[in-house]
């Protein structure tokens, strides 16, 4: 009689560490693909900016488009879905900053991870700022 009791209660005690189980791998999947999507339009957004931060020193009228362009780009090569993305694009003559927010499609019905990402770049003019460096070394070549 002993044997039966030893058999089903070890059944019992499947059934309720499977069901801890797949809770653990399928809060795991999410927070993978949340910290997924984090990461790639943080990229992004530092992407948009370094490239934006380029083009202005040679362009400026372009620069804006050109990060709006990245921007589009690298969204549509994004591979898992998110819902309700806004791009904000700050174009300045120093700096160029921008933002992605954005939420997770819905992992289990109701939590949908929201995050709120930042890149930005400095403006640099890569001939003044080797004039810059050249001349710092003549100075400093000379004391």
């Amino acid at each position: 009689m002993k044997k039966g009791k030893l058999k089903g209660s070890f059944t019992v005690e499947a059934v309720l560490l499977q069901g801890l189980l797949l809770l653990v791998i399928f809060l795991s999947i999410a927070l993978y693909w949340y910290s997924h999507n984090r990461i790639w339009f943080t990229a992004a957004a530092c992407e948009a900016a370094i490239t934006g931060s380029m083009e202005e020193s040679w362009n400026p009228q372009a620069a804006e488009g050109i990060v709006e362009d990245k921007l589009e780009q690298i969204q549509g090569n994004q591979a898992f879905p998110c819902k309700n993305v806004t791009l904000e694009k700050s174009v300045g003559e120093s700096q160029i900053r921008v933002s992605c927010r954005g939420e997770n499609s819905s992992v289990f019905g109701g939590w949908t991870g929201s995050f709120r990402v930042q890149g930005e770049s400095r403006v640099t003019r890569p001939a003044e700022y080797i004039r810059r460096i050249r001349a710092l070394e003549e100075l400093a070549g000379e004391g």
